[in-house]
């Protein structure tokens, strides 16, 4: 059966969470693949726009869409509002967490890099625990805030650990700004490469200070759980070095590792 349209946008530009979506119940999945959709649709805004402005603009489209699947009014003419729209009724799903999202977002058009290790994981969980709550309420899940936090940190940080050298061609610096002053860096420095040698060290840092037991119930936070257990050892392997040609290939067996470590492994 073809994927629809919001399961192929996931697909396409959030494939480890659509990995973690096929682990999920079948008859989850479509709910789940609205839900994500919307989430890349919103988070991809900074890349999508050239002005600040425009950037809340776009927000705002999205906002004012889902206001108005909660007031009942006729959903906007767009593949994932209609999509989102019958799972918002279908599970009741909490009309504040999405707004967290959409304001979560609006940090992203500010290009100022949090102040402190602290900031970074703040920012983490802004940007992925009220995911993890709707995606877990559509699939009738529960785990403890604790829990839900930690899993929403490690997986936020570990992606944003990832992705530097990808923001670093937008121009933008999640890295710490304290961090970056403790090894002479900016991110001015980081943009141009000058120095970059410490960079490794920076970002090894960074992920030893995530918490590693989470001690998950729910099988939605055990999968994200073990995509950032896996993604940590293959940094940890590289020694943190992004330059490094293992970290451009796609993780061996990615999706059986996956299927293992979410059914066998206590996370």
């Amino acid at each position: 059966m073809p994927l629809t349209y919001c399961g192929n946008l996931v697909r396409q530009d959030d494939p480890d969470r659509f990995l973690i979506s096929l682990l999920m119940p079948r008859k989850a999945r479509e709910g789940i693949w609205a839900l994500y959709a919307f989430n890349t649709e919103i988070a991809k805004t900074r890349s999508v726009v050239t002005e600040t402005t425009t950037g809340l603009i776009r927000l705002t489209w999205w906002r004012e869409a889902i206001e108005e699947i909660y007031n009942n009014d006729t959903p906007r003419s767009h593949p994932v509002i209609e999509a989102l729209a019958a799972v918002i009724k279908e599970h009741d799903l909490d009309k504040e967490l999405f707004l967290k999202l959409l304001y979560a977002r609006e940090f992203d058009l500010e290009d100022v890099p949090p102040g402190s290790v602290e900031g970074l994981k703040t920012y983490a969980q802004a940007t992925n625990v009220p995911l993890l709550k709707l995606a877990m309420t559509i699939l009738g899940q529960n785990d403890t805030e604790e829990v839900i936090s930690r899993v929403a940190t490690q997986y936020g940080v570990i992606g944003m650990i990832r992705s530097v050298l990808h923001l670093r061609a937008e121009r933008r610096c999640m890295i710490p700004s304290d961090i970056l002053g403790r090894y002479n860096l900016s991110p001015q420095k980081l943009y141009d490469f000058n120095q970059k040698q410490a960079l490794p060290d920076i970002l090894k840092e960074i992920a030893e200070s995530l918490k590693e037991n989470h001690n998950a119930q729910s099988s939605l936070l055990k999968a994200h759980t073990a995509v950032s257990h896996l993604y940590l050892r293959q940094l940890q392997k590289c020694s943190f070095d992004l330059y490094d040609p293992r970290l451009r290939a796609p993780l061996p067996f990615m999706a059986l590792r996956l299927w293992w470590m979410t059914r066998f492994m206590t996370c």
